[in-house]
């Protein structure tokens, strides 16, 4: 045993990278292995998990690929790592499964190594929205015009940055891994109670077995209650028209407000509960 104990330390002391890589994996290991009880003492004392990031550029991709499997804590208490341990968490990341593009990646890093940084920079005076989430300035006065919730562009924007990653540009996702959303979102909208049940998969995620057109999925989706009522319903529209889906829904139907999402917000769900809700759509 002492001479398999010279032999890794001898490695770590010739392989000062190889060290890195051994801490930065225990680090992550012992915050995956506590997320799950600190998010019932956090439950318990009324707190959130995961609270807001630092506004920035690209802090959506954060959002959407550090989250799906632990929550943002990891995160949040590891801000002022350098830029070399963050590195090597994304690389990390990236082995135990996160699937990110090379340019993803650089602004996964770029976000990372910025706001989470050592030294980050103060927060910008720009609000992000209100509590009836329409855009502000730093005067406080709405932009004129911007109403996104029936902007299907916006809605295309807000989808590629943050659900394209898993469910993919074309809406297919990855077969037992990341269901589909063309042909299933429309699934779940004709399904009874499935209008109010899509704002609410996106304000709280979803944790639980589903099954879609014969394959079955355990994935974490994370929830997205960081972005705005406005930013949601876009999403939601984007979701309802891409793809064809509108051609397997009612005519005229009404696309969502941000009012609807609004109405969903508050109601103390986890996805645990969101999949006791989840409408029957007979496997499509």
């Amino acid at each position: 045993m002492r001479h398999e104990n010279r032999k890794v330390r001898g490695l770590l002391r010739r392989s000062p990278r190889t060290a890195r890589w051994i801490i930065t994996a225990i680090v992550a290991a012992i915050s995956l292995w506590l997320a799950p009880t600190f998010d019932l003492r956090v439950a318990a004392q009324g707190e959130t998990a995961e609270g807001p990031l630092p506004l920035g550029p690209d802090v959506n991709l954060v959002y959407a690929n550090c989250q799906v499997c632990h929550n943002l804590r990891y995160v949040t208490e590891s801000k002022g790592m350098p830029a070399f341990l963050w590195e090597d968490t994304v690389n990390l990341m990236i082995q135990l499964g996160m699937r990110v593009t090379d340019e993803e990646k650089t602004k996964l890093l770029t976000y990372l190594t910025t706001y989470m940084g050592p030294n980050p920079p103060p927060a910008p005076p720009l609000l992000a929205t209100t509590g009836d989430d329409t855009p502000q300035t730093d005067e406080g006065h709405a932009q004129p015009g911007e109403t996104l919730a029936g902007v299907t562009t916006e809605g295309e924007s807000l989808y590629t940055s943050n659900c394209a990653s898993c469910h993919q540009p074309n809406g297919l996702g990855v077969p037992g891994v990341f269901p589909p959303l063309v042909g299933h979102i429309p699934a779940l909208y004709n399904a009874e109670g499935g209008r109010d049940y899509l704002p609410t998969l996106l304000l709280y995620g979803l944790q639980g077995r589903i099954e879609v057109l014969g394959e079955s999925y355990t994935n974490v989706m994370p929830a997205w209650a960081h972005l705005s009522d406005t930013e949601l319903a876009a999403i939601l529209n984007h979701l309802l028209t891409a793809w064809e889906n509108d051609a397997l829904l009612p005519e005229e139907y009404p696309p969502y407000t941000t009012e609807e999402v609004t109405a969903k917000r508050d109601q103390e769900l986890d996805p645990h509960a969101v999949i006791e809700l989840r409408p029957d759509t007979g496997g499509r």
